[in-house]
């Protein structure tokens, strides 16, 4: 969407939250550090994850913040409400100038909540400069020309390049296949910008034949319907 783009992680996000205080009591949790010490009683006073509104708590908190900036970073406050996926923010601007202004902003916005961000990344390199190389995505190469393709939001990015590229493994191809493994490896295919639609539609066109002659869920596919678990595997 931007000529510019960023990606960046708040850095052990969820931490970073209180509780209520009237909510103490429902993170009492016994811990003792060997068999032979008594159990102690602690109260996580913070947001844990795992727990059902831990993402809910802290998406509002971070659109609190934003409100609560609004008038001094208006840039970044729409950008914290509109472009973050939990702790991910991937976002950016047509005017690298403008990108720069977004990046101090952000930083300075969550700076106030107390958010730490690490794992910068950058399809330009001025949006990087000034930022200490271990806040950087560690998997990066000192070579900007160079980088690695970074994951985000279930994508494989090559910022240098400015690409999306999609990484599917596919076990070795099984000698017996059926309607159960086909459709296994048809699901896991992840795809939430939906540019492979064009592709594996053309297999789930395939499968309909299989509803069609009526095979069962682990019956080996008939010799002439063998063809659409070989396409998988190639």
């Amino acid at each position: 969407m931007h000529m510019y783009a960023m990606a960046v992680v708040i850095s052990k996000m969820y931490r970073q939250i209180r509780v209520h205080p009237e909510d103490y009591d429902l993170h009492r949790i016994l811990w003792r550090r060997s068999s032979d010490e008594p159990l102690k009683q602690y109260q996580l006073v913070t947001v844990t994850y795992g727990t059902a509104p831990s993402s809910f708590l802290a998406t509002r908190c971070l659109n609190q913040l934003a409100s609560e900036e609004v008038s001094s970073h208006p840039l970044a406050a729409e950008v914290i409400s509109r472009d973050m996926y939990v702790d991910d923010l991937v976002t950016g601007s047509d005017n690298l100038s403008e990108a720069r202004r977004l990046r101090e902003e952000i930083i300075n916005i969550l700076g106030k909540g107390g958010f730490t961000l690490h794992k910068w990344c950058a399809n330009h390199a001025h949006l990087l400069e000034g930022i200490p190389e271990q806040l950087r995505e560690s998997e990066l190469s000192c070579n900007f020309k160079n980088y690695e393709g970074i994951k985000t939001l279930g994508l494989v990015w090559h910022p240098s390049q400015d690409i999306f590229k999609y990484e599917i493994n596919i076990k070795a191809c099984r000698e017996f296949v059926t309607k159960r493994v086909v459709l296994s490896v048809i699901s896991s295919i992840f795809y939430p910008t939906g540019l492979l639609g064009p592709v594996i539609v053309r297999y789930k066109i395939s499968i309909k034949q299989l509803w069609l002659r009526q095979i069962s869920w682990d019956e080996e596919l008939p010799h002439d319907l063998q063809e659409i678990g070989k396409k998988l595997y190639r």
